[in-house]
């Protein structure tokens, strides 16, 4: 009785590691996946940065040739309606600028939103996963609790059956 025991009790812990390996393989599937996902997000990131001051620099681009050609224009004009326009020049460019700027900050509060989102996407998947792991713990430290119950209950019916 004492071998079956043993036996029994090797291939209980066998089944145990079995468990360990197979819940780490999950863990470490989930784990990769998740870098993937971190990578992807950084990529996208990227990209919608890189387009956003291509499109920054184009209408600088523009804007500065406009410029250009309302400077040359106003130096043939006559001194006084050539501070003026220069005077309407620094104000077209004081609110081109503002527009540069608000357009920056507004991109920046998107690409934010977006960092959020896929942050609170992470922390859910990581949330939903914990809990299913948990459950599972829980679940295995019942059969466990079971199993030495029954082990227990069986070797006290065979000592009274030996009495």
């Amino acid at each position: 009785d004492e071998e079956r025991m043993r036996r029994l009790l090797v291939l209980s812990a066998r089944g145990a590691k079995r468990m360990v390996r197979f819940f780490f393989g999950i863990w470490r599937a989930r784990f990769l996946h998740h870098r993937r996902v971190e990578a992807v997000e950084r990529t996208a990131v990227i990209a919608s940065r890189r387009h956003l001051l291509r499109r920054v620099f184009a209408y600088w681009q523009i804007r500065t040739a406009y410029s250009v050609e309302q400077r040359t224009m106003l130096e043939h004009a006559q001194e006084r309606v050539r501070l003026v326009r220069l005077g309407h020049v620094f104000f077209s460019w004081l609110s081109r600028t503002r527009e540069i700027v608000d357009g920056r900050d507004r991109m920046q509060h998107v690409v934010h939103g977006l960092k959020m989102h896929w942050q609170r996407r992470a922390f859910r998947g990581w949330l939903k996963y914990t809990r299913r792991k948990r459950r599972e713990r829980q679940h295995m430290q019942l059969q466990r609790t079971f199993t030495a119950w029954k082990m227990h209950s069986n070797r006290v019916r065979l000592l009274r059956a030996m009495m």
